[in-house]
């Protein structure tokens, strides 16, 4: 057994979002083959986690199982970096965002700032970084 590989956590994310961790992948839709994936991810202990598109072709209610994952699971212990197009509600799931342009950083934005001084959403800011 890996020992930075954490069983009942990942058990415990499983049945947070309602996923029978016997069923066979297969067998899953892609959301709740998603979530599982990230479940599993989440139950390896690790400083960095990347995900790349995690809200991609999920519907909503999956969408937010996922936020929820990635919220209860990001500490001062570790960091969850993430790429999405998706930006409706990253606001309250992300501390930092770097906007990318034509392939190239725009600038990197600490949301809480922006939100008390701009009073702009990320979503906001994105079309304006790259209109």
């Amino acid at each position: 057994m890996n020992d930075h590989f954490e069983i009942e956590k990942t058990y415990s994310l499983l049945q947070n979002v309602k996923i029978d961790f016997q069923q066979k992948i297969h067998t899953m839709s892609t959301g709740i083959r998603q979530k599982f994936e990230i479940a599993l991810t989440l139950g390896k202990q690790a400083k960095i986690y990347l995900f790349d598109e995690p809200f991609s072709n999920v519907d909503f209610a999956s969408r937010s199982d996922i936020k929820q994952m990635l919220q209860m699971n990001g500490t001062n212990e570790n960091i969850l970096i993430l790429t999405t197009n998706i930006l409706e509600n990253m606001d309250t799931l992300l501390t930092d965002a770097v906007i990318l342009n034509h392939q190239k950083a725009t600038k990197v934005y600490n949301l809480e700032k922006v939100r008390e001084t701009k009073r702009k959403s990320l979503k906001q800011i994105y079309l304006e970084e790259t209109r």
